[in-house]
């Protein structure tokens, strides 16, 4: 009885965490696409309701998976009016959150493009350095519960272990550092290496950052060696 009862309990638990898995991943699984044709963003999912914003070719966005089947011919999308995603690292930068449905056939997902050759995305990172930022240092019980007090990516209220010195495109053998103020604001971006596509002239690079709570992906999208857009997302 008791081994009977053992299999039993472990069985349930297994089951129980393979349903939590599949909840995970239904619900936290997603890509970056990237619109191919000029089109609109509208306020429902028929070519009559209005439209909100206008999308140029070449701009990314985040399409969830659990979005994928709701409307046959129509993605459910939100994003910033803010390209390079600044508001994050300066308050005075006033973006405008837009979400509405796109059509499907305006937009490849970046699996389905090609991967490009002698383009690449260099990036280098080291232990966070505490000095110069906003620190709140918190001990109890002999626990450091201290975080970092200012907007960024990649932890889940505890300090980073790990942060970005800098990011190069490498484009046909020339070299180009991606703005500062750019990589200074995510942490935990290690884990994981950049997956790269290409939909000319746009070089898009993208990978998963940090882990649980505090995950996001990341991408970086260039027309040709000109960096055009930073999009950042928490994939659940």
């Amino acid at each position: 009885m008791r081994k009977s009862g053992y299999r039993f309990e472990a069985g349930f638990a297994t089951w129980m965490m393979l349903i939590a898995f599949s909840m995970l991943s239904i619900n936290g699984k997603g890509q970056v696409a990237i619109i191919v044709n000029p089109t609109a963003l509208r306020a429902a999912p028929n070519e009559d309701s209005e439209v909100l914003d206008k999308l140029e070719v070449g701009f990314a966005i985040y399409i969830y998976d659990w979005d994928a089947e709701e409307y046959e011919d129509w993605h459910i999308v939100e994003y910033d009016n803010d390209t390079l995603s600044r508001a994050r690292v300066d308050t005075s930068v006033k973006t405008t959150t837009y979400k509405g449905y796109i059509s499907k056939e305006d937009l490849w997902y970046i699996d389905d493009l090609m991967t490009p050759d002698q383009v690449n995305l260099l990036e280098y990172t080291s232990d966070f350095d505490s000095s110069g930022h906003a620190i709140v240092s918190i001990m109890k019980n002999w626990t450091d519960y201290s975080y970092l007090d200012e907007p960024h990516w990649g932890t889940d209220g505890t300090l980073p272990r790990s942060q970005v010195d800098s990011i190069t495109l490498v484009y046909f053998g020339n070299r180009s550092l991606i703005p500062t103020h750019l990589s200074s604001d995510i942490y935990e971006t290690h884990h994981d290496e950049y997956s790269t596509a290409y939909y000319p002239p746009y070089y898009i690079f993208t990978k998963p950052c940090s882990d649980g709570a505090g995950g996001y992906d990341l991408t970086w999208v260039f027309r040709e060696d000109e960096l055009v857009q930073r999009l950042l997302v928490v994939p659940f």
